[in-house]
């Protein structure tokens, strides 16, 4: 069950009752229990992941179209020329990829590297 109209910047949030958990009184735990949610906060965020969009999946190698960039249709998963002969060995796995030889291969998929593809345009300008 979804709570609605909660303003968490203004509004007391009881996030033991949205958790469903037994409050205990026990300062020692509950700094435990703040150090571990901020420990797993700042490792699942999404600005510590190696990959953005325009990043080979596998190896970390920068992409741009008309450079080896393929892209797996549906995904947030891309890849360069050397992996992608790696992970596609099959005719069946490469249909699964569009390669990208300008922006507009992406299709429906283009607004999602808008932000990074316009931020790399940026730094090479």
């Amino acid at each position: 069950e979804e709570e609605e109209g909660v303003d968490l910047t203004k509004d007391e949030v009881d996030l033991y009752a949205i958790l469903k958990l037994t409050r205990v009184e026990d300062k020692g735990l509950e700094s435990r229990a703040r150090a571990g949610f901020h420990r797993q906060s700042t490792k699942w965020h999404p600005g510590n992941f190696k990959s953005s969009p325009v990043m080979c999946d596998e190896c970390g190698t920068r992409l741009r179209p008309a450079g080896g960039w393929f892209h797996y249709t549906g995904d947030f998963y891309d890849l360069c020329r050397a992996d992608f002969a790696l992970q596609a060995p099959t005719e069946e796995d490469r249909e699964k990829y569009t390669e990208v030889l300008k922006v507009d291969d992406l299709g429906e998929e283009q607004h999602r590297y808008a932000f990074e593809l316009d931020r790399t345009a940026a730094r090479a300008a």
